[in-house]
């Protein structure tokens, strides 16, 4: 079986997206599901991910999918979950969307142990998630032009 992955933009969001799914996917006991990240087309951002249109155009380019995740940021717009679940009712059982609460990286630091000055509730409740905690966190482990080289590939 195949699954692939719908970043809002794939430049980033393939490195942290792949190896999570991928690990979920051993965790339940489905390893042999193939996780791939949709590289073609690039939709640059969230309010292309949430077109209908451009949803039906990867649908389209990859028939031989099995199950379609698509996952973008929820950026503190309350009213995301509700477009998420219009999306999976017009392409059915094998189309899901999720929003990250509030951006990816999130679900990065979600699996780390975060500094003892930082308290998870805030790192949560911040929108900007990736600039306040990401990216000091990648600073602090010393990461960041690991990253900055990976997000240039």
């Amino acid at each position: 079986m195949r699954v692939l992955l719908i970043p809002e933009d794939f430049r980033n969001d393939q490195y942290i997206l792949k190896p999570i799914f991928e690990r979920l996917c051993r965790d339940i006991g489905r390893s042999s599901l193939r996780v791939e990240v949709c590289l073609d087309p690039l939709l640059g951002g969230v309010t292309e991910a949430l077109k209908s249109e451009r949803v039906q155009e990867i649908v389209e380019q990859y028939p031989t999918i099995d199950i379609f995740i698509l996952c973008v940021d929820r950026d503190g717009c309350e009213g995301r979950r509700q477009r998420l679940d219009q999306i999976e009712a017009e392409f059915g059982d094998a189309f899901f969307a999720e929003n990250a609460w509030e951006e990816i990286e999130t679900w990065v630091l979600a699996g780390l142990e975060l500094p003892t000055d930082w308290n998870w509730r805030d790192v949560r409740a911040e929108v900007h998630v990736k600039e306040t905690y990401f990216e000091p966190f990648a600073a602090l482990r010393e990461l960041s032009e690991r990253l900055a080289a990976v997000a240039r590939k």
